[in-house]
Protein backbone atom coordinates (compact mmCIF):
# COMPACT_ATOMS: atom_id res chain seq x y z
CA UNK A 1 0.00 0.00 0.00
CA UNK A 2 1.51 3.18 -0.76
CA UNK A 3 1.06 6.87 1.22
CA UNK A 4 0.19 9.87 -0.45
CA UNK A 5 0.84 13.28 1.64
CA UNK A 6 -1.07 16.07 0.50
CA UNK A 7 -0.91 19.78 1.33
CA UNK A 8 -4.05 21.97 1.36
CA UNK A 9 -2.23 24.25 -1.63
CA UNK A 10 -1.95 20.86 -3.20
CA UNK A 11 -5.31 19.54 -2.72
CA UNK A 12 -6.64 23.49 -4.16
CA UNK A 13 -4.87 23.61 -7.06
CA UNK A 14 -5.85 19.96 -7.65
CA UNK A 15 -9.27 20.74 -6.92
CA UNK A 16 -8.91 23.77 -9.70
CA UNK A 17 -7.18 22.01 -12.09
CA UNK A 18 -9.84 19.05 -12.32
CA UNK A 19 -12.95 21.67 -12.90
CA UNK A 20 -10.37 23.72 -15.33
CA UNK A 21 -9.70 20.24 -17.02
CA UNK A 22 -13.19 18.66 -17.20
CA UNK A 23 -15.09 22.06 -16.68
CA UNK A 24 -17.41 23.51 -14.61
CA UNK A 25 -20.42 22.03 -15.58
CA UNK A 26 -19.19 18.39 -16.15
CA UNK A 27 -21.33 16.03 -13.47
CA UNK A 28 -20.30 12.46 -12.76
CA UNK A 29 -21.71 10.26 -15.31
CA UNK A 30 -23.94 7.70 -14.48
CA UNK A 31 -22.39 5.10 -16.78
CA UNK A 32 -19.60 5.41 -14.22
CA UNK A 33 -21.15 4.50 -11.15
CA UNK A 34 -20.10 0.88 -10.31
CA UNK A 35 -22.18 -1.79 -10.06
CA UNK A 36 -23.34 -0.88 -6.46
CA UNK A 37 -23.70 2.53 -7.27
CA UNK A 38 -20.84 4.18 -6.02
CA UNK A 39 -18.73 6.70 -7.84
CA UNK A 40 -15.33 5.64 -8.67
CA UNK A 41 -11.76 7.72 -7.87
CA UNK A 42 -10.56 5.28 -10.46
CA UNK A 43 -11.59 3.12 -13.26
CA UNK A 44 -10.49 -0.27 -11.96
CA UNK A 45 -10.01 -1.52 -15.64
CA UNK A 46 -8.35 1.58 -16.98
CA UNK A 47 -6.49 3.08 -13.97
CA UNK A 48 -7.83 6.20 -15.20
CA UNK A 49 -9.26 8.96 -12.33
CA UNK A 50 -12.97 9.36 -12.73
CA UNK A 51 -14.31 10.72 -9.87
CA UNK A 52 -13.29 14.51 -8.08
CA UNK A 53 -10.89 13.17 -5.47
CA UNK A 54 -9.31 11.16 -7.80
CA UNK A 55 -8.53 13.49 -10.27
CA UNK A 56 -6.86 15.16 -7.56
CA UNK A 57 -4.93 12.11 -6.42
CA UNK A 58 -3.72 11.35 -10.03
CA UNK A 59 -2.63 14.66 -10.19
CA UNK A 60 -0.50 14.71 -7.61
CA UNK A 61 0.99 11.27 -8.60
CA UNK A 62 -1.42 8.92 -7.19
CA UNK A 63 -2.45 5.96 -9.69
CA UNK A 64 -4.71 3.20 -9.51
CA UNK A 65 -4.33 0.59 -6.86
CA UNK A 66 -6.52 -1.47 -5.16
CA UNK A 67 -8.23 -0.54 -2.02
CA UNK A 68 -8.29 3.47 -3.50
CA UNK A 69 -11.30 2.55 -6.07
CA UNK A 70 -14.39 3.27 -4.64
CA UNK A 71 -12.89 5.01 -0.97
CA UNK A 72 -14.12 7.82 0.48
CA UNK A 73 -11.63 10.52 1.31
CA UNK A 74 -12.13 10.50 4.84
CA UNK A 75 -11.78 6.15 4.80
CA UNK A 76 -8.36 6.96 3.32
CA UNK A 77 -7.54 9.19 5.36
CA UNK A 78 -8.59 7.10 8.79
CA UNK A 79 -6.60 4.37 6.92
CA UNK A 80 -3.33 6.36 7.04
CA UNK A 81 -3.56 6.21 3.04
CA UNK A 82 -4.07 9.60 2.71
CA UNK A 83 -2.32 12.11 4.91
CA UNK A 84 -3.35 15.17 4.97
CA UNK A 85 -4.73 17.94 7.82
CA UNK A 86 -8.08 18.66 8.51
CA UNK A 87 -8.67 21.46 6.31
CA UNK A 88 -7.17 19.25 3.57
CA UNK A 89 -9.24 16.15 4.37
CA UNK A 90 -13.05 18.82 4.99
CA UNK A 91 -12.04 20.04 1.27
CA UNK A 92 -11.77 16.93 -0.35
CA UNK A 93 -14.89 15.21 1.40
CA UNK A 94 -17.50 17.91 0.57
CA UNK A 95 -15.69 18.35 -3.00
CA UNK A 96 -16.66 14.05 -2.90
CA UNK A 97 -19.82 14.65 -1.24
CA UNK A 98 -20.94 17.11 -3.50
CA UNK A 99 -20.29 15.27 -6.57
CA UNK A 100 -21.66 12.68 -5.40
CA UNK A 101 -24.91 14.20 -4.73
CA UNK A 102 -24.90 14.90 -8.68
CA UNK A 103 -23.49 18.55 -8.16
CA UNK A 104 -21.55 19.67 -11.20
CA UNK A 105 -17.70 19.86 -10.35
CA UNK A 106 -17.39 23.88 -10.17
CA UNK A 107 -20.75 23.67 -7.60
CA UNK A 108 -18.47 20.55 -5.60
CA UNK A 109 -15.45 23.13 -5.61
CA UNK A 110 -17.36 26.09 -4.01
CA UNK A 111 -19.23 24.11 -1.75
CA UNK A 112 -15.60 22.33 -0.32
CA UNK A 113 -14.24 26.09 -0.36
CA UNK A 114 -17.19 27.37 1.79
CA UNK A 115 -16.57 23.99 4.06
CA UNK A 116 -12.87 25.14 4.70
CA UNK A 117 -14.22 28.57 5.31
CA UNK A 118 -16.84 27.47 7.90
CA UNK A 119 -13.92 25.06 9.75
CA UNK A 120 -11.81 27.89 9.55
CA UNK A 121 -14.38 30.62 11.12
CA UNK A 122 -15.22 27.71 13.73
CA UNK A 123 -11.32 27.49 14.58
CA UNK A 124 -11.61 31.24 15.32
CA UNK A 125 -14.27 31.35 17.58
CA UNK A 126 -12.58 29.13 20.12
Amino acid sequence: MTTLVLTYDQALASLQKAVEDRGADFVYPAEWLSPAGACLNFDPNTGEPRCIAGYVYHLNGKEYEQGWTSSTVSSLSLAGKLVADERTVTLLTYAQCAQDDHKTWGEALEIALQAVADLDARKAQR
